[in-house]
């Protein structure tokens, strides 16, 4: 009875085995999910970073922008200004001009 006991048919040890294996499976498993989780954790950070930097430049892009439309626009007004005062010169040379 004890040698029974002690023996295992190869059916027993099989299932032990294959228990085993799965035991093995189901951890190694278990770490790949959580080596995936901490790496998707990691790529949302660096996302939200890529999102608040990138918003940062933009925001400092469009400030930059509207800050050249403002001397773009001063510059026209210029522009015309000296346009109107050279026509009015020309308009005046026959009066400068001795006849």
């Amino acid at each position: 009875m004890v040698k029974k006991a002690k023996q295992m048919s190869g059916l027993e040890r099989f299932e032990e085995d294959a228990e085993e294996e799965n035991k093995d499976a189901n951890n190694k498993t278990i770490r790949k999910i959580e080596e995936l989780r901490d790496e998707l954790a990691m790529l949302e950070r660096d996302l939200e970073d890529l999102k608040e930097n990138t918003g940062l430049g933009m925001d400092n892009i469009i400030r930059t922008l509207n800050i050249v439309l403002d001397t773009i626009e001063e510059l026209e007004g210029k522009i015309e200004h000296l346009e109107t005062r050279f026509q009015n010169f020309l308009d005046n040379i026959p009066y400068i001009l001795p006849p």
